[in-house]
């Protein structure tokens, strides 16, 4: 597992790529991660204005979408 310490805190980096965004990525990342860090909440990050956004949940798209159909999305209140 790879750590970086920052002002004496350890710090998990991911040995995976996570650049391009997919959920591939992601997958990769959360199988690598240590134990402790699936049992917190999944948060997203709006660049714009710093904020942090708890997912609210997990879906798939319908025939009637603006996604491709079956296509796999979070949800967040913003």
């Amino acid at each position: 597992m790879a750590f970086f310490n920052l002002i004496g805190k350890k710090r998990y980096i991911p040995e995976n790529n996570w650049n391009r965004g997919t959920y591939r990525e992601l997958k990769a990342i959360l199988n690598e991660l240590p134990e402790h860090y699936l049992d917190q909440t999944a948060t997203i990050q709006m660049t714009e204005s710093d904020e942090f956004i708890s997912v609210g949940s997990i879906g798939w798209t319908g025939e009637a979408s603006t996604l491709d159909e079956d296509h796999f999305y979070l949800t967040i209140r913003a």
